[in-house]
């Protein structure tokens, strides 16, 4: 515990004659030395293509030197995404920008040549790839087929890669229209009995204030909190881009309709794409190197949802007397408060220190894994920010990556917790192993946080330790590297931890009556969570259908509108035509078909707990648990969890 204390004082970074930048990487200290990276990147890459293009060698080595190529572009394209992101100095970010157009520019020459196409076919033919070699061959030529490279026509094969750019940049657009830009930003001014509620907000809130719909999170609050249901009524109608509230709203008609024509020309596109590839719709063409393989079975684990999930939701609903779609935020607010109103401990602000965390959480890993997080002195450079922490894993007493943690608050930081793969692991020439390292980014004001904000670091680490543990030869399957619809498992699994009883004890030294906490914690979970996962189901279904067989190229937006009234119709809440604004459909065009990964690894992760660790955290569940994060993506993930008694047939 001690030596966690240690990891969140302020950092005493050592000074040497050392070279090492960024996550250790020699000599990327400036936005000049990343140019130089990249530069430098981009020609050992080309260097290996060539080597490929003019040297015969076998199948197996082909694999392996094709992987080296895309490590090596991937290391500057993934490091790049986390600086675009979470580095606090705009020159860095700037460069990182640039580098990724450049490596991308490559990149997509890569995937458009045909000699590696059939160099990857070969040896996928010849019968001597092991396992994992054969795991990335497919891989790889999954990804040369999505470039169209399969066809024989220029025109064929030229119309596909038109599509699918237009694809990429259409759907950039129809994102980028959700947060408008701040001189298109429309707003609702409230004052006098409108502010009913919201004293909390003070002094963010003064008398007569403008609230604007590109601040989602205060307009989602003023929902939860606001007493006057007219008010609720018009927040979630400018949070939903809804128009005919006032004349402030004028300029929302035209914003509807462009993302309405926005949402057609994607899905439209994705069909027409899905076609020449050989598939009869989108989701077909989309889920055939995924975990459920089909749409059918996707159809079959919604249709298994819905049918449990409906009566319980709605209890819950006629428990909180909806009646509307603005009033759930704060129907469901006031409702878990209210449930709990006289409990002790519902009145108590319930802390946890994050070096107790970590801690614990080391303590975890050392029993299921015998994987040890050991706190490092960071060197001068090494960091992009002075609170940035790094941790060494070490498993069975070898050193196998690193872990950077970005924790605390600082202005500009992005809001959301999020886990980075930076470097993945991979055997070199010589034998030895690159070690991964990976970037844990949240956002916390002080070292004490709740138990929801526990939850989400146990989530997030559960993201890396997958890294740490799945060693593979070949870094397109290293840790993370697995199917879409797999990958949230390990995550989902780890954050079950802190629920039971022995890790909490362990978690709170200083509360007593973590019994009576963690009771009274489950059930303010369950008194709702039905009708949220019910949400869900619903946009997944919504998902399906807008990229399956029923749907076609006209209209898309319109038949997404009247699908969503069906779906809601199911609540029994009236004005369900206030759900077909299209701005409500960004996951349509971020998930493209997979929307239903998350509930179903959810689920998969409920059962997975419930199998190994539910009765004792300490069993043998995590030798056998660690044996499937050890193969990364290595291996078809239905054949993976085969080997710990989950039956594929979902």
């Amino acid at each position: 515990m001690k030596v966690f204390k240690e990891l969140f004082k302020p950092n005493r970074l050592s000074s040497s004659n050392s070279v090492k930048g960024l996550f250790g990487i020699p000599n990327l200290r400036t936005p000049n030395d990343f140019h130089k990276f990249s530069e430098s990147s981009l020609s050992k890459a080309e260097n290996i293509y060539q080597e490929l293009k003019t040297t015969k060698v076998a199948p197996s080595e082909v694999i392996i030197r094709l992987d080296k190529l895309s490590d090596t572009l991937c290391r500057v394209v993934d490091l790049a995404g986390f600086l675009r992101t979470a580095h606090p100095q705009y020159t860095m970010v700037e460069a990182a920008q640039q580098a990724h157009e450049l490596l991308f520019g490559f990149m997509t020459v890569l995937n458009t040549d045909k000699d590696l196409y059939e160099l990857v076919v070969q040896a996928i033919a010849s019968g001597e790839l092991n396992t994992e070699q054969l795991r990335v061959a497919e891989i790889l030529k999954h990804d040369f087929m999505k470039s169209g490279i399969q066809f024989n026509s220029d025109n064929i094969r030229n119309e596909f890669i038109d599509l699918s750019n237009r694809i990429s940049i259409t759907s950039q657009q129809f994102l980028n229209s959700e947060t408008l830009d701040t001189n298109e930003a429309q707003f609702l001014q409230l004052g006098g009995s409108e502010l009913a509620g919201l004293k909390t907000l003070v002094p963010l809130i003064k008398q007569n204030f403008k609230v604007y719909n590109t601040q989602p999170e205060l307009l989602q609050i003023i929902m939860m909190k606001s007493e006057n249901p007219e008010v609720r009524k018009k927040i979630w109608q400018l949070k939903n881009m809804h128009p005919g509230v006032g004349s402030q709203f004028s300029r929302v008609e035209s914003s509807v309709s462009s993302q309405e024509s926005l949402l057609d020309k994607i899905l439209a596109d994705r069909l027409s794409l899905a076609n020449i590839a050989g598939y009869n719709t989108y989701a077909e063409y989309e889920l055939s190197d995924k975990m459920m393989k089909t749409p059918k079975r996707v159809y079959d684990f919604l249709n298994k949802l819905t049918t449990e999930l409906r009566p319980k939701v709605k209890g819950e609903l006629n428990a909180m007397s909806i009646v509307a779609p603005w009033d759930y935020p704060y129907k469901l607010h006031n409702f878990r408060k209210n449930a709990f109103r006289n409990d002790s401990i519902s009145n108590k602000r319930v802390v946890f220190d994050l070096a107790s965390v970590f801690s614990t959480m080391n303590e975890v890993t050392q029993e299921l894994y015998n994987l040890e997080l050991i706190p490092s002195d960071c060197e001068e450079g090494e960091v992009w920010s002075p609170e940035v922490k790094k941790l060494d894993a070490k498993l069975n007493g070898d050193l196998v990556g690193h872990i950077y943690l970005d924790l605390a608050s600082r202005d500009g930081k992005m809001p959301n917790p999020a886990h980075f793969t930076i470097q993945c692991s991979r055997k070199r020439e010589d034998g030895t192993f690159q070690l991964p390292i990976i970037a844990l980014v949240c956002d916390f004001e002080t070292s004490e946080i709740s138990f929801d904000d526990v939850q989400t670091i146990f989530h997030e680490m559960g993201h890396a330790i997958h890294s740490m543990l799945g060693r593979t030869n070949l870094h397109n399957v290293a840790g993370t590297r697995a199917a879409t619809d797999f990958v949230e498992i390990p995550s989902i699994l780890f954050e079950k931890f802190p629920l039971n009883l022995k890790i909490l004890n362990m978690l709170s030294s200083n509360h007593k009556d973590t019994e009576s906490f963690l009771s009274q914690y489950k059930k303010q979970q369950q008194l709702t969570a039905n009708t949220e996962m019910w949400y869900q189901v619903n946009l997944s279904w919504l998902d399906q259908y807008v990229h399956g067989e029923q749907f076609t190229r006209t209209r898309s937006s319109q038949q997404c509108s009247n699908l969503v009234t069906n779906l809601m119709n199911v609540y029994n809440i009236p004005n369900t035509e206030l759900y077909t604004s299209s701005f409500a459909f960004g996951h349509l065009v971020t998930y493209g078909s997979t929307y239903y990964s998350y509930l179903l690894d959810r689920w998969l992760a409920d059962k997975i707990y419930d199998k190994l660790f539910v009765n004792e955290p300490w069993s043998r569940g995590g030798e056998q648990w660690g044996k499937v994060l050890a193969k990364g993506g290595s291996v078809d993930p239905i054949e993976l969890l085969s080997t710990i008694g989950i039956d594929s047939n979902f």
